[in-house]
């Protein structure tokens, strides 16, 4: 059974705490980019839209979506949809109507987030240039929403936003940078799902060395922490599974699991992915037809993820993740 709400909590806290490692890590960009001046700062951007998303929220979509298209013409200065402003706004309204819509189990409006946030793209194109870090950003913002509401068959035009996005950071931010391999390793994972594939073991062998080169790269970044090269190996353990390709998937696990457990302590949220994403890895056995290797996965780490849950049951509940 899935926990999507705790595998919300863990993941989001897991990523955020790797984030604030990661920052000094991150070696020099291959290009360097002249910052924005003048730009409003995240929390300004999402109190410009605060008005029309509640009103959204609250069950008035037509007005609250009026409203937002008014706020986007004077945001917009009569530049129509390309300048910045319109792009930051859009991506915030995006943003934000995701994240609101998916805590009030809204699924009309989670979609209808990834109409703002497709429409951001080509406006932050037209205000950085085709090839910027931050058009990447956009993309990728869509991509990820779209890939939590349709995880197993995303559009055409998701994957070939994550190609995009990951040739944008390959070519401004080279290939030994973080956000470059989580780009590579996200094309590679729609590349490897089931409904792409389509029995094609080719394909599965090219989705495959996508994650696993962005595993790679990943371990020869410095200070990059094995917790997150070991999560893309979970990443190819389940291309494995769902295309029915299991020791290999046991192989990919065990390159994970020897990252999750490398001597540096690893905080209760870290630990807690791992454990999530094996017991989900063991329900995609298991609906492949493959009970002996899913019950070996749930008798190994069943009862540490109890304990994990009966912790976070103790806590109050976190605020719940966007796609940014």
């Amino acid at each position: 059974m899935r926990h999507p709400r705790l595998t919300l909590l863990l993941t989001m806290a897991a990523l955020l705490a790797t984030a604030r490692a990661l920052a000094a890590a991150e070696p020099a960009p291959a290009a360097t980019f002249t910052p924005t001046k003048d730009r409003l700062s995240e929390a300004a951007r999402q109190a410009l839209v605060k008005a029309p998303l509640e009103e959204m929220l609250g069950g008035h979509v037509a007005e609250g979506a009026a409203d937002f298209e008014d706020l986007l013409t004077k945001r917009g200065g009569g530049r129509g949809d390309h300048s910045l402003a319109i792009g930051d706004t859009l991506s915030a309204m995006g943003v934000g109507l995701y994240t609101g819509a998916t805590d009030a189990g809204l699924e009309d409006l989670r979609r209808k987030s990834l109409t703002y946030l497709a429409r951001a793209v080509p406006a932050l194109k037209a205000a950085f240039g085709e090839g910027h870090p931050e058009v990447a950003l956009a993309l990728t913002d869509y991509v990820t929403a779209a890939l939590q509401i349709d995880p197993e068959n995303p559009a055409p035009e998701v994957e070939a936003a994550a190609e995009e996005a990951y040739r944008i950071r390959l070519a401004a931010l080279g290939a030994k940078n973080v956000e470059t391999v989580e780009a590579l390793a996200t094309l590679g994972q729609i590349r490897g799902l089931e409904s792409r594939v389509k029995g094609d073991p080719a394909r599965v062998a090219a989705a495959a060395a996508m994650v696993s080169q962005a595993a790679r790269l990943g371990a020869a970044i410095p200070r990059f922490r094995p917790v997150e090269y070991g999560r893309l190996y979970l990443t190819l353990a389940r291309i494995y599974v769902v295309n029915g390709q299991i020791d290999r998937a046991m192989e990919a696990f065990a390159l994970a699991e020897a990252a999750f457990q490398s001597p540096n302590p690893q905080e209760s949220a870290v630990r807690g992915v791992f454990l999530i994403e094996t017991l989900t890895l063991a329900t995609d056995m298991e609906a492949k037809g493959f009970k002996a290797q899913a019950t070996l996965l749930r008798e190994r780490y069943s009862k540490e993820m109890g304990g994990l849950i009966a912790g976070l049951s103790a806590q109050p509940p976190a605020a719940s993740a966007s796609p940014k």
